[in-house]
């Protein structure tokens, strides 16, 4: 059991998240492109959503539920949000925190 949040370093990352996030950080001379749309972000902004992603990764793996071959979005489900909220909640996070945690990763 995790009785932190942790992170995954980026270079740890599934291919497939890890090459939609360098894209989504790449300046794009096309305004219409879903490439590029995280560099217009503040470098806070970006850091925080790049932590949320890097531990929603974390707790998958260590949950076991890290399914590398899945596209990064098909391992959202209710359930395992629900169980992400539960184990912030116990670890005592507050529900601003953890709203705020949700909020980036979306």
């Amino acid at each position: 059991a995790m009785n932190r949040l942790t992170t995954l370093r980026l270079e740890e990352w599934p291919a497939e998240d890890r090459r939609l996030w360098q894209s989504a950080c790449a300046p794009s001379a096309d305004p219409w492109s879903e490439a590029g749309r995280a560099s217009q972000l503040r470098p806070h902004t970006r850091r925080n959503y790049e932590r949320a992603h890097a531990t929603w990764l974390a707790w998958l793996q260590a949950t076991g539920a890290l399914e590398t071959e899945l596209a990064p979005l098909a391992r959202v489900t209710r359930e395992r949000v629900v169980a992400f909220v539960a184990h912030m909640q116990a670890l005592e996070r507050a529900n601003g925190t953890i709203a705020q945690m949700l909020m980036n990763l979306h």
